[in-house]
């Protein structure tokens, strides 16, 4: 699995400034993850700095934030503010049958972006359900 940011100090931080704060010279026997980070290293607080990965939820989803963001959330990093991730709310309420597998397979391609075989299987099954939308446009007359 891809890590995309780190969580520490209570906030989300991008790659570059985990490693700036935290990157330390090998010691013998330390475990390290994909970007050389030690896995058992603490934050200020006493927590393990933990990697966040490609599909891991980090959006909100009260019902309350989704009435005043109700488009799309974004991370940024706590640190240098850069983004580091978006996610597009979905407003199941107003797709249509076909609009909500598409964004079902949408979420699906975001979780598996590392198993190539699956993601192609997912991006032939989107490709299907675009050429139903558009059939079900033509016969409908819109």
């Amino acid at each position: 699995m891809e890590i995309i940011a780190y969580k520490y100090d209570a906030d989300y931080n991008c790659i570059d400034c985990t490693i700036q704060k935290f990157k330390q010279p090998l010691a013998i026997n330390l475990d390290v993850d994909e970007n050389g980070l030690g896995v058992e290293i603490e934050d200020s607080e006493g927590n393990i700095v933990a990697p966040l990965f490609k599909g891991d939820e980090w959006y909100e989803l009260d019902e309350s934030y989704l009435i005043e963001n109700p488009t799309q959330q974004v991370l940024n990093c706590g640190t240098c503010h850069k983004k580091i991730d978006s996610y597009n709310n979905i407003n199941w309420a107003t797709l249509s049958h076909l609009e909500n597998i598409e964004a079902i397979l949408q979420d699906f391609l975001l979780w598996v972006g590392g198993n190539k075989d699956f993601h192609d299987s997912l991006n032939e099954a989107l490709e299907s359900v675009e050429y139903l939308k558009i059939s079900e446009t033509t016969r409908e007359g819109r």
